[in-house]
């Protein structure tokens, strides 16, 4: 099933790259895809909060900020899977050091924003459950959350041939 998965990955590429020839929004995460390992810490966070968009990071926002009353010396890192997050999350009062574009969920992507970041403890908002990044975080054994999480019956997870996803659902240390 994994493999299944890697093969999705993989056509989502192809899918924005084509779709950016011809809608701006999605030429514009290509664009961003191209360069995110420019977008990496050189250093590790303390925090890493993922969001899909503006929206999930409004409700994550709450989070940061009890986070960094917490810990002022803390380096909090956000990533965003759509450009619009990435573009105005500055329009925000934020409280992050650092931020980033989610690269393509696959297996050397994950490993490779994992070992660069090397965060100590991850957030992922709502249902921005990507399998090879969440996989990757529970081979490094780091605490993970997930923040505003709706979970249904008849989502993927819990479906007779969604076993894969409940994998990686269990590697969540809290809901």
């Amino acid at each position: 099933m994994r493999f299944l998965y890697d093969v999705g990955i993989r056509f989502l590429g192809l899918g924005i790259f084509l779709g950016g020839l011809f809608h701006p929004k999605i030429r514009k995460r290509w664009q961003l895809q191209r360069q995110w390992k420019t977008l990496l810490p050189n250093e590790s966070v303390d925090l890493w909060m993922h969001c899909a968009s503006l929206g999930e990071f409004d409700q994550g926002l709450p989070l940061l900020w009890a986070y960094r009353k917490n810990f002022p010396e803390a380096r909090i890192m956000v990533s965003f899977f759509s450009p619009s997050g990435f573009d105005y999350f500055d329009k925000r009062n934020h409280c992050v050091d650092l931020v980033s574009i989610l690269p393509l969920d696959t297996r050397r992507n994950a490993a490779y924003f994992m070992d660069k970041c090397r965060p100590k403890m991850v957030v992922f908002v709502k249902y921005e459950f990507w399998l090879n990044l969440l996989f990757a975080v529970q081979k490094r054994n780091v605490p993970l959350y997930a923040a505003a999480a709706l979970l249904r019956e008849d989502q993927a997870a819990f479906a007779f041939w969604g076993g894969i996803f409940r994998r990686g659902l269990k590697g969540f240390t809290y809901f």
